[in-house]
This record gives structure tokens, sequence and C-alpha cells, in this order.
């Protein structure tokens, strides 16, 4: 992996840091643009309310994920909040990785100039 990459890894991580560790985390965690149903960390806390309450969390509209993942939430829960935030940044930077990757593989099959 260039050094370019992996300062553009790393500018992206302390990024990350800094938004979760300023005011603005409450005002992207509802915007449209970066956080959707389907990746939502609230909408996840509210099915597992709905769960711990007894109720469904796939009855109404609010929880799009697997039972599976719900679960796993539940566990994730338990964790001290910094821990929880390094999770998610660690998983970000891993899906950053990937792409990079799958972009480079893809230029071998495709002419990109």
């Amino acid at each position: 992996m260039s050094v370019r990459i992996v300062v553009s890894f790393l500018i992206g991580g302390l990024v990350r840091v800094a938004l979760f560790y300023s005011g603005w985390s409450p005002v992207f965690q509802r915007r449209v643009e970066v956080s959707t149903p389907l990746n939502s960390w609230v909408n996840v806390e509210e099915g597992l309310y709905l769960r711990r309450k007894g109720l469904s969390p796939y009855e109404g509209d609010t929880f799009h994920e697997t039972p599976l993942l719900l679960a796993g939430a539940e566990q994730l829960t338990h964790l001290p909040v910094s821990i929880l935030q390094a999770l998610f940044i660690l998983t970000d930077l891993l899906t950053a990785i990937c792409l990079a990757a799958f972009a480079r593989e893809a230029k071998t099959f495709y002419v990109i100039t």
C-alpha cells in the first residue's frame, strides 16, 4: 500500500475521531446523507429497546436489520462508549481499505486512465 493511501486513511481516521468527540456527532447521526435506516446506530438502539420491552422490533418500519445483527448489537451495548466508537472507526477504515483494494483490482479489468 502506498504512503499516500496510508496517509489518507490516517487522516480519515483522525477526522472520524474528531467528529466523535466534537458536538457534531448528534447532528451527523440524523443526517440522511450519512445515516440511513439500514446503517443507523440510532435505529439499532431503538430495535434493542423494543426487544427489551418485549415488543417485536420488526412490526413497525423502524428496524431493518437481521435478528443475528440485533443479538450482536446487544453484546456491543455492554462495551464502554469509547471502545464502541473505536470499533466503528476501525470498521470504517477496514471498509475503506477493502474499497481501495477493489478499485485497484477493477483497474486491471477496465481501461481507466
